[in-house]
């Protein structure tokens, strides 16, 4: 049998693997209630929320 070297399985990359910079462009662009809303998907999110320099309140968001 042929001798076959060990191979890592490269691991899967999620949304909490990317940089605070990446995730708070990303939040940057929903209304803020739903930014908040996030904070539920990890403790880490909280300071990104309070962490955005551009809030903008749209009242014709519901």
């Amino acid at each position: 049998m042929e001798n076959i070297p060990n191979r890592r399985i490269p691991q899967s990359v999620t949304i909490n693997d990317f940089l605070d910079e990446i995730l708070i462009h990303i939040l940057s662009f929903l209304p803020i209630k739903y930014v908040f809303r996030t904070s539920i998907i990890s403790k880490r999110w909280v300071p990104l929320c309070y962490s955005l320099s551009d809030i903008r309140f749209d009242n014709d968001m519901a």
